[in-house]
């Protein structure tokens, strides 16, 4: 799915559009390379499934949601990968909500039998403004931080913008430059593949039709734009020149002619209130 903040102005055909990230990591040897960058602790070995643009939900009352890309390793530990370019409101429940849907067991499981689960951002500005590449939450008591329970769910939050990487390896450090659009004049293997495979999607006859609907969606958006510029231009004039509609028209049809009819613009003064 697109989302709105690519429509509104250009926009770069890299790794960071999410149906080009969702593309590249469904190739398992790219995802799995990435998470083992991300959690070299758990020395992942190999992937078992890994789905681009995974749909979840929990009932018909409950919010849907659809993930970038979900993976499950040999040890059955189960992994949402996102791309974030720009800051939304609520980050971090949501980031609670996606790893709450990945902990629910399945039906006729025990509690027991829930795996580890494993939430990762890879966000385009700092979630928590303290410059820092790589930020990870776990469960510990707030009084006593090596006081710690059983915890089968972990959020992981890396900032391509931070500039302290003491946390991070020089290979996640890479990538984090990739995604900034920074490749050093001796890239890795990885880093090649991954610029090739965003060749090899961005030639496929679907990146065309994405291209296609793209440039739909922001004619429709610059029209809603220009509308609501309409409408404001309409109120300010009753409001602050106390003028009558007739008086408005040609006014609106000397700024805004070129993009709307004379009565599409009659149209409008009839339906700003």
């Amino acid at each position: 799915m697109l989302r709105r903040s690519y429509l509104a102005g250009d926009f770069k055909q890299d790794l960071t559009l999410d149906p080009i990230f969702g593309y590249v990591m469904s190739k398992k040897e790219n995802c799995l390379h990435l998470l083992q960058m991300a959690l070299p602790e758990l020395d992942i070995q190999e992937l078992v499934d890994i789905s681009p643009q995974k749909p979840i939900d929990l009932n018909l009352f409950e919010k849907t949601s659809r993930l970038d890309v979900y993976a499950k390793d040999k040890q059955e530990r189960v992994y949402d990968i996102e791309m974030q370019n720009l800051p939304v409101d609520f980050l971090t429940r949501r980031a609670w909500y996606y790893l709450r849907q990945l902990n629910i067991p399945k039906p006729g499981e025990n509690y027991d039998q829930v795996k580890e689960s494993y939430m990762i951002f890879f966000c385009m500005f700092d979630p928590f403004n303290e410059d820092r590449a790589a930020y990870r939450f776990d469960f510990t008591e707030r009084r006593n931080n090596n006081l710690t329970i059983e915890n089968v769910g972990h959020l992981l939050f890396f900032n391509a913008k931070g500039k302290d990487r003491s946390n991070i390896t020089p290979q996640m450090a890479e990538f984090l430059d990739y995604l900034n659009g920074q490749v050093s004049k001796k890239p890795s293997k990885y880093i090649i593949q991954l610029n090739d495979d965003i060749e090899e999607y961005t030639s496929k006859p679907e990146w065309g039709e994405i291209m296609n609907q793209i440039a739909l969606m922001r004619e429709n958006i610059q029209e809603d734009i220009r509308r609501e510029a309409v409408a404001k231009m309409i109120k300010l004039c009753r409001k602050n020149f106390k003028l009558t509609n007739e008086e408005v028209l040609p006014l609106l049809i000397q700024s805004y002619g070129d993009d709307f009819t004379k009565d599409e613009l009659q149209e409008m003064i009839e339906q700003t209130k």
